[in-house]
């Protein structure tokens, strides 16, 4: 199994872009505190998942990330170069605790799963969402 779980905030605003077929992609860099340091994850979201993380997070949005993680291999320079980027299949909110708009947010914090198959317009009634 390939699958790894992150939670942090984002370190800055989502960059989407489109391929050459159309379709839009996403990236965000998710820092996650880890003991006495701080790790960095790039993360790609695809299709609705990427329009989803655009509309929703920006900087410093808390956010927990699912997905596999895949090794990007390229020569430069006569050398071999490898990036690890995670691809995305799960997103969740998390609210920044603290104030009483915050709490209730954390009740209805919500967890979207394949995203790719939901409409934009059908998270209008968040809470109302099965999972």
């Amino acid at each position: 199994m390939n699958n790894i779980t992150i939670s942090g905030n984002l370190t800055s605003d989502p960059i989407q872009r489109t391929t050459k077929d159309g379709k839009p992609v996403t990236t965000i860099s998710v820092a996650d505190n880890y003991r006495n340091g701080v790790n960095y994850f790039e993360c790609v979201g695809w299709n609705k998942t990427a329009e989803f993380l655009t509309q929703y997070f920006k900087k410093g949005s808390g956010i927990i990330v699912q997905g596999e993680v895949q090794t990007n291999t390229w020569e430069q320079d006569g050398q071999k170069r490898y990036k690890e980027v995670i691809n995305i299949s799960k997103v969740s909110f998390v609210p920044k605790a603290g104030s009483k708009e915050e709490q209730t947010e954390t009740q209805q914090t919500t967890t979207l799963s394949s995203v790719d198959e939901l409409e934009l317009d059908d998270l209008a009634g968040i809470s109302d969402m099965p999972f």
